[in-house]
């Protein structure tokens, strides 16, 4: 029978500052019956955690136990909202963009995602607006390039992608730009 790990009251926390890899794998473990319990009080204990690399051992128990809809609730307080040294870590903010978009199954889910696009600051916007273009989460895409005022790559997502040309001239009103139009034309042009 497998060892399982059982919390007490603080024992939780005491994880999270241990730094311990495999007391992490036992703790979220699918056959410990603890592990919905451990999971929820890592959700609330990381919040006062201040060590980047206590942190980074919670963060990849999470990934490894495959736990990705836990994670985003263990990251997002701390990225949003958050204090220093996490909230404005890019790879923080990457981490909950990108694992947030996998989650995505409802329009609650959907809404939880963008506003990450639409508030966070301090992530690596190319590479995630690459990603959700390479995934055809073609609207999350575009709303990363709306943040980062891309008007160029917007306008060839609406086109290319989304295939919206009335969407694309909304866009081109918005952005007020000749080469957006002259984009718009182009395209007019090889219908």
């Amino acid at each position: 029978r497998a060892r399982t790990f059982r919390p007490d009251a603080d024992s939780v926390s005491a994880l999270i500052e241990c730094v311990d890899s495999e007391s992490w794998s036992l703790a979220l473990s699918d056959e410990n019956p603890q592990r919905p319990e451990i999971v929820k009080q890592a959700i609330v204990s990381v919040r006062s955690c201040k060590d980047p690399e206590a942190l980074s051992c919670v963060i990849k128990a999470f990934m490894a136990a495959e736990l990705p809809r836990e994670l985003v609730d263990l990251v997002e307080p701390l990225v949003v909202g958050g204090s220093e040294p996490f909230a404005s870590n890019k790879n923080l903010q990457n981490l909950l963009i990108l694992t947030a978009a996998k989650t995505v199954d409802d329009e609650k889910q959907r809404k939880r995602l963008l506003g990450f696009i639409r508030n966070l600051q301090n992530y690596d916007w190319q590479d995630v607006a690459a990603f959700f273009t390479t995934n055809a989460q073609y609207e999350e895409a575009l709303a990363v390039f709306k943040r980062f005022k891309d008007h160029k790559a917007a306008i060839t997502l609406l086109l290319d992608n989304i295939q919206d040309v009335e969407r694309a001239m909304d866009y081109a009103c918005f952005c007020e730009s000749e080469e957006i139009w002259d984009m718009i034309r182009q395209r007019e042009q090889q219908i």
